[in-house]
């Protein structure tokens, strides 16, 4: 039984479909559509695209987390409170040189009275600012105190003699003059006041071992 009449593949060519009139062959022909494309199969028998499954990780299949950033050694950075206070210390030590008094053209040093207490107190906290600096913020046996300590005495024993130079007074020909605090003076209550916040501050960040 012959086929009824349609387009079917030309058995020359194909490529193409030629025109069957039930009989024979003509000399029609058309381009062959495109093959279609059919879904694939799952394993499960279900056609249709085939949706890829995230992975869960398992106790067999574990998914590595990714590294998580190094945590800090340190939560509070010292450093710069503690180079404070090792300035502070020597600007202790240089102002109790310096002079604290000048009066007209004389000037009197502060290790002549009450500097020479600030002087040692200045040297002891500059060596303990520089110790616990080359431990790398590492503190021994109290030494993160002896900063904020010097500070509080040298300031106790500054501001009251800036007090007392200031109210210094004497009359020449008439005319009353004052004495006036030296650099040296200015410069010690100063660094004890930062010795003091900056010894402070590296007594509660530095660690104690």
């Amino acid at each position: 039984m012959n086929p009824t009449p349609g387009w079917y593949p030309d058995p020359a060519t194909p490529a193409q479909l030629r025109w069957w009139d039930g009989r024979n062959w003509t000399e029609k022909t058309t381009a062959a559509p495109a093959p279609s494309t059919t879904s694939p199969v799952d394993t499960m028998g279900n056609t249709g695209p085939v949706i890829a499954t995230p992975v869960i990780a398992t106790t067999s299949n574990p998914i590595a987390p990714s590294a998580a950033p190094a945590a800090s050694t340190s939560t509070t950075n010292y450093m710069p409170n503690l180079i404070g206070a090792l300035a502070a210390s020597v600007g202790i030590v240089i102002g109790s040189i310096g002079p604290w008094v000048s009066f007209m053209a004389m000037s009197k040093n502060g290790i002549s009275g009450d500097g020479a207490v600030t002087l040692v107190l200045g040297i002891v906290s500059m060596i303990a600012m520089f110790s616990i600096l080359s431990r790398g913020g590492i503190s021994r046996i109290g030494d993160r105190w002896i900063g904020v300590g010097a500070g509080v005495i040298c300031l106790v024993i500054s501001i009251p003699n800036i007090m007392n130079v200031t109210s210094a007074t004497t009359e020449v020909f008439d005319r009353t003059i004052g004495a006036q605090v030296g650099w040296g003076l200015w410069l010690t209550a100063l660094s004890s006041a930062v010795l003091c916040l900056t010894g402070l501050t590296v007594a509660k960040q530095t660690r104690r071992k």
